[in-house]
């Protein structure tokens, strides 16, 4: 009778040990790894010698949702260097359900950068297998309040191109606005008018003045003995008829 009794404890004892294992199995079985869209930063513009580096924010709308490894209080934190890609580590969802993120970059600090705002919205779905063997997911991605789904996650930063004075002396002119052309109050600037240069506006003007002045000199020369002749052919007239 011990010894039946023995055998039926080894027997409890086993089936207790082998539940143990498998439930574990059977639980990580219904688990799935999702992983998020790879974010790039693009940036445009004037040319940085030290791209500067971002800080991407992924936020849950929840706390309590799953989360990367990493988190604290529902947001994961990476940093990425103007014109490189980022790719964030895989969430580990255990259930079904809808699961909301956000993500977003912290602005630069350039004076001359305008920096992109965007707000991008991640819904994670995971669903049941319809045979109960496991978890499926889908994901969206949109952008701010627009409808489209995107498949990546791109930043656009631009910098103001810088026009040195060297380059505005090498004739570079600044694009009036539409205001100063339709008022014709185009000006060029001062450093792109050569001065006293072979050819230049100044030797130009000078020339076209003495030219002037020459044509008007000969004018009066020809206009002076003009009227000397007048005064001479007037002079024999008078004395013909004195005579006569």
């Amino acid at each position: 009778m011990m010894k039946r009794i023995k055998n039926f404890i080894w027997v409890l004892l086993i089936l207790i040990i082998c539940t143990a294992l498998i439930t574990p199995l059977a639980q990580a079985s219904g688990d799935i790894n999702v992983f998020l869209p790879a974010v790039s930063v693009t940036l445009t513009g004037e040319k940085q010698e030290v791209p500067e580096a971002f800080e991407i924010i992924l936020k849950a709308e929840d706390p309590s949702y799953p989360m990367p490894e990493g988190s604290v209080g529902g947001v994961y934190k990476a940093t990425v260097t103007g014109g490189d890609m980022l790719n964030l580590p895989a969430i580990l969802f255990t259930s079904p359900g809808t699961y909301r993120y956000t993500i977003t970059q912290t602005p630069g600090t350039n004076e001359l950068g305008n920096y992109d705002d965007s707000v991008f919205h991640i819904t994670i779905n995971i669903f049941t297998l319809e045979d109960g063997s496991g978890l499926e997911s889908r994901m969206i991605i949109r952008k701010n309040e627009e409808l489209e789904e995107l498949d990546y996650i791109d930043f656009v930063n631009d910098y103001e191109v810088i026009i040195t004075e060297e380059e505005t002396l090498n004739g570079l002119i600044e694009i009036p606005d539409d205001e100063e052309v339709m008022s014709g109050e185009i000006e060029l600037p001062e450093e792109t008018i050569p001065r006293g240069e072979a050819g230049g506006p100044a030797n130009r003007k000078s020339n076209g003045t003495a030219i002037g002045d020459g044509i008007l000199f000969w004018y009066y020369i020809a206009a002076f003995i003009g009227a000397g002749i007048l005064l001479f052919v007037i002079g024999l007239t008078v004395k013909k008829k004195v005579k006569g």
